[in-house]
């Protein structure tokens, strides 16, 4: 889950490096991306993930902080950068302008800032579904669901989610770095129809940290040791149980007055490369927040029923235009009564596996037809 990435930067000296890149190098060398890719994409090629976008960036504001405010006016840029990127990340909705200033003349997001579900309300629908639809004509995306800038919203914002047919959404991160039976995935909305991703880990749980040559220091240094313990504890509770993790990160890394975001993913490079190297070898599948969102809804809205002679019939009652399913047999083959196909399953720990299957009526066979 990274927030907050678009054609900009806020740079000191009007240099674009890494370390101040907010999208605004695409995946050019000396960008951000570039130096994600080289430094834990790399040694992580199965890693997938969500960019959370508000459609509209701070292109038009001309604020005094002391930096320079980079931005690229040209979409196709942004939009090649996105096309580049696909297999790693999908799109995710984050607003039209992520929020407001309560004063212009103060650009500081110390208490000055309100995040855009704070204030939107149901007669901003029609102007959302408007502004949404023009920005994935324009770069060629569908948003299928997204996030809550800052987790805050207000009385009409589920509404609003509901009425512009959102499926999924991160609306909370109560659970984030502890267990908790938000951990799991709900749903709300009238119907109780739009899937609630939990966000579980901080990109930043395991930064590096000095401590002063102190008792003071002593103590804090095997605290936090003993915090980083919890942390690898957690993290395999939630694998144990089948909980998703979704880590929680920032690609945009510094406020437009140069204070530093936490988490942001140049700050966090030991982080993530210790979360990532303790699932290695794990039995994961990877996926990004809208496949990961329709599969959890595809297995919940999914019903098998079976007779006596090998037969059974799947169907999914969802949302989705169809579901996202794997299905565990132990048989190595099974046929599709309505095309005559035969399916050979994939054998792991144990099971044949039968991946992105589509509802109808199959039978399970021992031996090739």
């Amino acid at each position: 889950m990274i927030d907050d990435i678009l054609p900009g930067a806020v740079t000191f000296d009007g240099e674009v490096a890494p370390w101040n890149d907010w999208g605004y190098g695409g995946r050019e060398d000396n960008s951000l991306f570039k130096h994600l890719e080289n430094n834990l994409l790399s040694r992580f090629p199965h890693v997938k993930g969500t960019f959370f976008i508000a459609a509209k960036s701070f292109d038009s504001l001309k604020l005094q902080t002391g930096y320079f405010l980079r931005f690229r006016k040209e979409n196709d840029f942004f939009k090649r950068f996105l096309k580049d990127v696909a297999s790693y990340f999908d799109v995710g909705f984050h607003g039209i302008y992520h929020g407001k200033f309560l004063d212009i003349n103060k650009p500081t997001f110390r208490n000055n800032w309100l995040q855009e579900f704070e204030y939107l309300s149901i007669q901003d629908i029609s102007w959302l579904k408007e502004e949404i639809l023009k920005f994935e004509n324009e770069f060629e995306i569908k948003m299928t669901g997204g996030k809550y800038p800052g987790y805050k919203k207000n009385q009409d914002s589920e509404k609003i989610l509901e009425t512009l047919g959102f499926k999924w959404w991160c609306s909370s991160s109560k659970m984030i770095n502890k267990k908790s039976p938000e951990n799991h995935h709900t749903y709300f909305g009238a119907k109780n129809n739009i899937l609630d991703l939990p966000t579980n880990l901080n990109g930043n749980v395991f930064n590096y940290k000095i401590f002063p040559n102190s008792m003071k220091g002593q103590i804090k240094f095997f605290k936090t040791k003993w915090e980083r313990y919890k942390t690898e504890r957690y993290i395999h509770y939630l694998y144990t149980n089948r909980i998703p993790i979704t880590v929680q990160e920032h690609f945009q890394n510094q406020h437009i007055d140069g204070r530093r975001i936490s988490p942001n993913l140049y700050d966090d490079g030991y982080s993530l490369d210790k979360i990532f190297s303790l699932l290695r070898g794990s039995d994961i599948w990877y996926a990004n927040c809208s496949e990961l969102s329709q599969y959890l809804e595809s297995y919940d809205q999914s019903e098998i029923i079976h007779n006596n002679e090998g037969q059974y019939l799947l169907s999914y009652h969802g949302t989705w235009e169809k579901p996202l399913l794997s299905i565990r047999s132990k048989s190595p083959f099974i046929l599709d009564l309505s095309s005559g196909e035969q399916i050979t399953g994939l054998f792991r720990n144990g099971f044949w596996i039968y991946n992105r299957l589509l509802p109808g009526k199959y039978k399970e066979v021992s031996s090739t037809y």
